[in-house]
């Protein structure tokens, strides 16, 4: 049994793949030159690929996808248009159970 583990984070296995994959060594040479088990780094590329490919509501981290470059932004609230003020919006946007619709209404 091994006594000496390391536990990394999600974002230190995304930049390890990375460094991997620009390396231009196999899976398993590459592992063998940072001292990482070739099996854990399939495991971890396998659920961060899988990460990937879910739902934006069923990630585990919504504001980070597995390549970590989607991030949440606040936009402005617009200023009010007193003569706009009774109109529809011209466009809705609806998030739910990581479904997103887009409304264009004219």
């Amino acid at each position: 049994m091994p006594t000496n583990v390391t536990r990394r984070t999600r974002e230190e296995w995304v930049s390890l793949l990375d460094e991997m994959k620009t390396s231009g060594l196999t899976q398993v040479e590459w592992c063998k030159s940072r001292g990482i088990n070739p099996k854990s780094m399939m495991t971890m590329k396998s659920r961060i690929e899988k990460e990937g490919k879910r739902t934006p509501g069923k990630a585990k981290n919504p504001q980070k996808s597995a390549a970590g470059t989607s991030k949440f932004v606040q936009l402005p609230e617009a200023p009010q248009d007193k003569a706009r003020a009774n109109t529809k919006p011209a466009v809705t946007i609806t998030i739910k159970e990581g479904i997103i619709e887009v409304g264009i209404h004219p």
